[in-house]
C-alpha cells in the first residue's frame, strides 16, 4: 500500500465539507496541529464516537491512514467507497491479525500517517476502555513520532450505548509530541503507562471543573446495553431504561440521567452519581464472580447467531444464549454448543453486537438480539477469566 496523490487531493477537497459536519452535529472545534515533528507520525487517539476518526483527521493537512475494524468492509457498495476515498488500514476486531501490522509497516515505509485508537473500542462509560500492551511494542516497532491526540467531550455527546446523540461541545488537540529518540531506550512497560496516562481521558473531570450542557432527548434511553449490573442487589440483567429514567427489576432503584450526563439519584437506594463510578462497581462484581468461580447460569437470553465468511454475514438461526463465568453456551439447529472463555476472543461491534472467534475452530459467530441487548456482559467475563483465571491477556 502506498500513500496515493488521489487520498491528498480528496482529503484536500472534502475536508471543509467535514469540518462543516462535526461543527453542526457536535460542535467539534479541532486544533491544527503545528508541533515540531514532521511526517509520517503514528497519531494516537482515544475513541470516543463513530465520527472521531474525521474529527482527528481535521487536525492535520495530509491524510491520516486510520485501522478500522474489518467489519467496515462487509457493508455492500457504502464500504467500496470508504475504501477508495481514504483507504484505511483493515483490523479484524475479534482475533489477532498480523496482516495488520504488516500494512501498517508499508504505510510508513511509503510516507503515509497512521492513525489507531489503541482500545480498539469506544468508551462505555466515558473513561478510557482497557488498552492492549500491544501497542508498547507496535510504537517501538514503527518508530514514528507519536502524537498523543485527545477527544473531549465525545462520551457525553453520543454515549455508545445511546441511539440519539446530545448537542454539547467537543474539542479535540495534539497534547503530547513523543519523538522516536525519546522513547526508543524506553521498556515496553515504560511505553505502555505513558500511553494510558497520555490518553487518560475522562468526560466527567471536564464536567467537575465547568458544567456543559449536553442538550437531548432520553438521556438514560437503552443505558442497558451497557449496564447490566444493578448497584443495589448486584443482579445481571435487571436494569431497564425509560427515557431519562432508569429501574431496576430487583429493586426499587430510580435514577433519572440529567442535561450534564450525571445520574440523579430519585429513590432511596444506592446511587452512583456517574457512569465511569457505576461502570468501575460492575468490573468489580464480574471479577468477584469469576474468582468464585460460580459454575450455575448468569444469564440466559435470546438472540439470533450469524457466521461471518469472507466479510459475509451469513444467518444461522435464533439461539438462545446462556452466561456463564467460564464459558457461554448458544443454540444452532436444536444443537447446544459450548464455547469455553479460554478458547475464544470476544468483541463488541457497535453498541450491542456480539463477535466471537473460536481459536481452534477458526470460526466467527456473532449474535444480534433486540434494541436492549447487551453484548457487553460477555466479553466483561470472557476477559475477567482470561486474565483472572488463566493469567493471560487477549490482545486484539
Amino acid at each position: 500500500m502506498k500513500k496515493r496523490f488521489r487520498h491528498v487531493l480528496l482529503y484536500t477537497l472534502l475536508r471543509p465539507f467535514f469540518r462543516l459536519f462535526v461543527w453542526i452535529k457536535f460542535r467539534f472545534i479541532g486544533k491544527k496541529y503545528k508541533g515540531p515533528a514532521k511526517g509520517p507520525y503514528l497519531v494516537l487517539g482515544n475513541h470516543t464516537i463513530n465520527e472521531d476518526l474525521i474529527m482527528v483527521a481535521l487536525s492535520f493537512r495530509e491524510p491520516i491512514y486510520f485501522v478500522a475494524s474489518d467489519m467496515l468492509f462487509s457493508i455492500p457498495i457504502i464500504s467500496k467507497i470508504i475504501y477508495y476515498i481514504v483507504q484505511p488500514i483493515s483490523k479484524a476486531k475479534y482475533k489477532p491479525d498480523p496482516e495488520t501490522v504488516k500494512n501498517m509497516i508499508r504505510v510508513a515505509r511509503s510516507g503515509g500517517s497512521i492513525g489507531i485508537f489503541p482500545e480498539g473500542n469506544r468508551t462505555f462509560s466515558g473513561k478510557i476502555m482497557y488498552m492492549p500492551y500491544s501497542i508498547a511494542k507496535l510504537i517501538k516497532l514503527l518508530k514514528l513520532p507519536v502524537l498523543f491526540y485527545r477527544l473531549e467531550g465525545g462520551y457525553l455527546s453520543h454515549p455508545r450505548w445511546a441511539k440519539k446523540h446530545r448537542r454539547g461541545k467537543m474539542r479535540g488537540y495534539v497534547s503530547t509530541t513523543w519523538t522516536y529518540e525519546e522513547y526508543k531506550d524506553l521498556s515496553n512497560d515504560e511505553i505502555y503507562q505513558r500511553a494510558n496516562k497520555e490518553l487518560a481521558v475522562n468526560d466527567f473531570d471536564m464536567q467537575a471543573i465547568s458544567r456543559r450542557r449536553f442538550r437531548g432527548k432520553n438521556y438514560a434511553e437503552y443505558i442497558e446495553r451497557a449496564f447490566f449490573i444493578s448497584p443495589e442487589t448486584n443482579q445481571i440483567g435487571t436494569i431497564y431504561s425509560d427515557k431519562d429514567d432508569i429501574f431496576d427489576h430487583s429493586s426499587k432503584l430510580h435514577y433519572r440521567m440529567n442535561k450534564y450526563g450525571l445520574i440523579d439519584n430519585l429513590g432511596n437506594t444506592k446511587h452512583y452519581p456517574n457512569t465511569i463510578e457505576w461502570y468501575e462497581h460492575q468490573v468489580k462484581v464480574v471479577d468477584r464472580l469469576v474468582d468464585e468461580r460460580v459454575s450455575t447460569p448468569l444469564f440466559e437470553e435470546d438472540a439470533h447467531a450469524f457466521e461471518l465468511l469472507k466479510r459475509k454475514q451469513i444467518p444461522l438461526s435464533p439461539t438462545q444464549l446462556v452466561l456463564y463465568t467460564d464459558r457461554f453456551t448458544f443454540t444452532i439447529k436444536d444443537e447446544v454448543q459450548t464455547w469455553y472463555y479460554q478458547d475464544i476472543l470476544p468483541a463488541v461491534q457497535y453498541s450491542n453486537t456480539l463477535i466471537v472467534y473460536h481459536k481452534n475452530l477458526e470460526k466467527t459467530y456473532f449474535f444480534r438480539g433486540n434494541e436492549r441487548f447487551n453484548a457487553l456482559k460477555y466479553v466483561m467475563f470472557a476477559k475477567s477469566h482470561q486474565r483472572r483465571v488463566l493469567n493471560y491477556d487477549s490482545e486484539l
